[in-house]
């Protein structure tokens, strides 16, 4: 439980730490200009939730093949559908 740490806790914006549930959404995580699933639904029921009968793994390994050195692409809309994932996330939080 590494986020019970007061040393950690004071680096987490309080935004995440008043609703730790945001933590179990399945969202895309951003790295610079490398998107990765948080793939949070596949362990729901070791935190409590329901777990739901597993769809198949959102791999996206494509994406990492993908030249990040092109300097006139325009990032944001090619990441567009993963950037309105992880703006929607709030939607997506398990009961």
């Amino acid at each position: 439980t590494p986020y019970e740490d007061p040393a950690i806790q004071a680096v987490i914006p309080d935004e995440y730490l008043q609703n730790p549930n945001c933590w179990h959404v399945k969202v895309p995580l951003f790295n610079f200009a490398t998107v990765e699933m948080h793939q949070s639904d596949r362990v729901l029921w070791q935190f409590g939730f329901r777990q739901p009968i597993l769809v198949a793994l959102e791999v996206l390994d494509d994406h990492h093949k993908i030249d990040l050195r092109q300097l006139h692409m325009d990032w944001p809309r090619f990441w567009l559908h993963y950037i309105q994932m992880w703006e929607d996330r709030y939607d997506c939080i398990p009961t």
